[in-house]
């Protein structure tokens, strides 16, 4: 026996008297006696049975040192239990052999009744120290050769001792092109453990190759919606769990992507309805196709709004929507547009303008916000070229039957006006009136945020992001109307404190009272003279202030600037970006509002100077007027000039400054309808300054910040709960009780049964319940739990279906409710 060997049973025997107190040494023929003689372990002594077992015992028990250890070595053979005097001593010792096998066995706390069929079966696993070392702390007493073996392969795999984690990890070595794991397993006689194993967890028997199990899971999962499952629940579950794994659906979505082009999996699915592809959450593919179906329905007209949101929230949350997202809510808002040019200008009848005013703040502002969202989706489209023939369809429908349409309805009544007023509609002018001076009055400190072109549409928007934050109460204000021009330095110095607006100078400079308001620095005079605590200042500055409280306090009145739609949208080369720069400004104006609650504000007002009209596409020569602009000129733009001595003609309508609530002297010329004037330079698919109703609708809309939080969530409750589980698949239905609202938010739950001991024993799944819909069987979601083949195995007892929710920005659930349920399956329910 080399040295190397010696001391490696000397540190077994050591490390195994720190764990039992007596060790029992047979060695029959006595081949380890002189090694048995030499051995010196500190507080261990060794005695030597040979008929003696009457004085080892009360040598053992009677000694003065309890502590002290004992290694009782015998030349013998193990005597049978009736005939061992010890037999009392033995039972709590731990038995030794000097063999490799018994000794790895001793060192990893591996009964040596298990030893054949575990050490011995599986000897070059044994023999490197890392894996004794590993496995040493995982396995336990109560632990049978399964067990054992199963932590093995978990040694090996380098995870957890679960068949899906180690399929997990031989799925990301195979991926990788490595097989170091898998050879490992066939030099420890552990690959047969495994695959039979998934043979029963799967019900897989084809070729014992990584690559081909993944194939079948991938086929059997896309295939099982048309009733050819050939697996277990099991292997539906670890296909779903996968899917849905923070720490492994990343390599789902490789494997997804490889073996989607290796097995032709798009050209497979082209002759599936869409009724077939709605299921399938297997390959990203399917996204794709489900947006192909869309893009023809929509094109013919054939399906409703409403089918197209509910196939939205039936695959929103699915782990490949993002693949077609944008596509798909882009059709949906292009559906969303045709359909209410359809229903709302059919036979439109407008009697008088304020009656035109009310219908467009009440009805057809939706037509531009949808037109607005489908080209925010279609910029950021997955496949823009798929939607190349709706983008026409949109746009022309856009231009020609609502803008053309309703300029042929609008022009005629703003043509027979003698002033620009409209009855029972404020007017811009008296914003500070009507709105600013109860707050200033009352001394509540207020603060106006105007944005410049920011049109009505988009404040409908704005109040529903705002409203959906906590503590915010929103009220959306009666429209205003703009003044005449809609354009910024007009609409500015309407919104301030004025009697008389004018144009006192040869040039673009509006004065209120006989003060300009040409800038934030003059702004903030005017404001100063009405008010005198009062504050004019630019968003960019006022988003810079470091510490608002202390800043607010010296201030009854702030009137905020922000300058991004504006900004982007009169810029002839940014002008086609100016629906991105809308969601810019939602951000912006967030970001003013926290700014404001920081600072302990409450009420804030949210204008615009004018609104605009905008069509994606570049315009045709018929859009343009032929008419001259001649006179002496103050400005002029593609939709309106201002100055004296104006030449009139049929393609404007002109009007005295008085009659348009200005000082008199000078003339204002409005392009009529759609039309632009011919200008050098100047873009044309962005304009304002006229008085189409999307130019002219100036929303208000008042903030509140409250003390208190004011937003929850909707509750969700089991429907006709049944006590038992009755089969291995199992429909639950789910209720939400509330409507989603700007104050009511949506609840995520995941969702799935566990045994007493809290194992997992179904599938589990995540549902979104965020339904806005009043019809309460719109609100109810069901889903067909998978158990595991061994529920039949919990007959009679409890398990619970546990409702974890997700916390609010994190990842991460809490449970939410639980309900109990007792399990009655008959076996054969599992074949």
């Amino acid at each position: 026996m080399n040295d190397s060997t010696k001391d490696k049973i000397q540190g077994v025997l050591s490390e195994l008297i720190d764990r039992k107190r007596f060790i029992f040494w047979y060695d029959e023929g006595g081949q380890m006696n002189d090694f048995v003689s030499s051995l010196e372990i500190p507080g261990v002594e060794i005695l030597t049975l040979n008929r003696n077992a009457f004085t080892l015992k009360h040598r053992i028990l009677a000694g003065e040192q309890p502590e002290r250890g004992f290694i009782i070595y015998s030349q013998e053979a193990r005597p049978d239990d009736e005939d061992n005097w010890l037999l009392d001593l033995e039972v709590q010792s731990i038995p030794f052999s000097a063999d490799m096998g018994s000794i790895y066995a001793a060192e990893c706390g591996i009964p040596m009744e298990l030893k054949a069929k575990v050490v011995d079966a599986h000897a070059d696993f044994f023999k490197t120290a890392g894996n004794r070392q590993k496995i040493t702390t995982r396995l336990t007493t109560q632990m049978n050769v399964k067990a054992i073996e199963k932590q093995m392969l978990s040694v090996v795999c380098k995870t957890e001792p679960t068949y899906d984690a180690l399929t997990y990890a031989l799925a990301k070595e195979t991926l990788e092109g490595k097989n170091d794991m898998q050879n490992r397993l066939e030099k420890y006689n552990l690959s047969n453990v495994y695959w039979e194993d998934v043979e029963t967890y799967f019900g897989y028997d084809k070729s014992r190759n990584i690559k081909d199990l993944i194939i079948v899971l991938f086929r059997n999962d896309l295939l099982r919606h048309q009733g050819s499952n050939t697996l277990t629940n099991e292997a539906y579950i670890f296909m779903r769990d996968w899917r849905d794994s923070r720490q492994f659906g990343d390599m789902y979505k490789e494997w997804s992507s490889l073996l989607e082009q290796e097995l032709n999996i798009k050209e497979s699915l082209q002759d599936y309805t869409l009724e077939q592809l709605l299921p399938i959450e297997t390959f990203p593919c399917v996204d794709k196709l489900i947006a192909q179906h869309l893009q023809v329905e929509v094109a013919n007209s054939t399906m409703t709004v409403e089918q197209i949101e509910s196939i939205v929230d039936e695959r929103e949350h699915k782990v490949f929507f993002s693949v077609a997202a944008h596509t798909i809510k882009a059709l949906l808002e292009a559906r969303r547009m045709l359909e209410d040019i359809d229903q709302m200008m059919s036979g439109l009848i407008i009697n008088s303008v304020e009656e035109g005013f009310q219908l467009y703040c009440n009805d057809l502002y939706s037509i531009d916000l949808h037109y607005r969202h489908y080209f925010r989706e279609a910029k950021e489209a997955e496949s823009y070229g798929l939607l190349a023939n709706i983008t026409e369809i949109v746009q022309r429908t856009y231009t020609n039957g609502f803008l053309m349409q309703l300029a042929n309805k609008w022009q005629p009544l703003v043509d027979d006006m003698d002033k620009w007023r409209i009855n029972h509609v404020i007017d811009q002018r008296r914003f500070y009136d009507y709105h600013v001076s109860p707050f200033v009055v009352k001394n509540n400190k207020l603060f106006v945020i105007i944005s410049d072109a920011l049109r009505y549409e988009t404040m409908v928007e704005m109040e529903q992001r705002i409203a959906q934050v906590n503590r915010m109460v929103t009220t959306m204000k009666p429209a205003m109307v703009s003044t005449l021009p809609s354009y910024t330095q007009l609409g500015m110095a309407a919104l301030l404190p004025n009697r008389e607006l004018s144009y006192e100078k040869p040039a673009d400079e509006v004065f209120a009272d006989g003060s300009s308001t040409k800038g934030t620095e003059n702004r903030n005079k005017v404001l100063n003279k009405k008010v005198l605590k009062s504050l004019a200042i630019r968003a960019e500055d006022f988003l810079e202030i470091s510490t608002p409280k202390t800043y607010f306090r010296d201030f009854d009145l702030i009137y905020i600037y922000s300058n991004v739609i504006d900004k982007t949208g009169d810029n002839k080369d940014t002008e086609g970006n100016v629906f991105k720069a809308t969601e810019d400004e939602f951000e912006h104006i967030l970001k003013i509002i926290d700014k404001i609650r920081n600072g302990n504000g409450s009420n804030i007002l949210v204008t615009s100077d004018h609104g605009y009209l905008f069509q994606n596409e570049q315009l045709d020569e018929s859009d343009f007027t032929d008419f001259k602009v001649h006179g002496d000129i103050i400005t002029d733009t593609r939709r309106f000039v201002i100055g004296e001595n104006l030449q009139t003609g049929a393609a404007v309508k002109t009007w005295d400054s008085e009659d348009v609530g200005l000082k008199t002297g000078k003339q204002v010329q409005i392009a009529k309808a759609m039309n632009r004037i011919r200008k050098q330079g100047s873009g044309s698919r962005f304009v304002h300054g006229g008085s189409m109703l999307q130019e002219i609708v100036v929303p208000v809309l008042h903030v509140n910040i409250q003390k208190k939080q004011d937003v929850s969530q909707v509750d969700v409750d089991i429907l006709n709960q049944r006590s038992r589980l009755t089969t291995n698949n199992q429909t639950i239905s789910f209720y939400q009780s509330e409507v989603v609202s700007e104050k009511v938010k949506g609840l995520t739950l995941k969702m799935g049964f566990y045994d007493p001991n809290g194992n997992l024993i179904s599938d589990s799944v995540i549902m979104v319940f965020d339904s806005q819909s009043n019809d309460s069987t719109q609100r109810e979601q069901k889903h067909i739990f998978m158990f595991k083949n061994e529920l039949s195995k919990l007959n009679g007892q409890e398990v619970v279906l546990r409702m974890e929710k997700k916390l609010p920005d994190s990842e991460q659930f809490a449970l939410y409710k639980e309900a109990a349920y007792k399990v009655s399956v008959m076996f054969q329910a599992e074949f």
